[in-house]
């Protein structure tokens, strides 16, 4: 995901894949809350502030 496209989807939950290929029981989700220059804020589930993330780590949550 680029930084313009997390600014568009505050509020949107999205899913953090630390690298291609990894198992998926380590993907998070979470709510971005916010985006900066370099980096999009998410609120994961165990957590009460937002861990500023890399947006290529990023993808939208679908909707089914």
């Amino acid at each position: 995901m680029t930084l313009e496209e997390a600014a568009d989807g505050i509020g949107r939950y999205v899913i953090y894949v630390p690298f291609q290929g990894c198992n998926p029981k380590i993907h998070e989700r979470g709510v971005i809350s916010s985006v900066n220059d370099k980096y999009v804020f998410v609120k994961y589930s165990l957590g009460d502030t937002a861990a500023a993330t890399d947006p290529k780590d990023l993808h939208f949550e679908v909707d089914v």
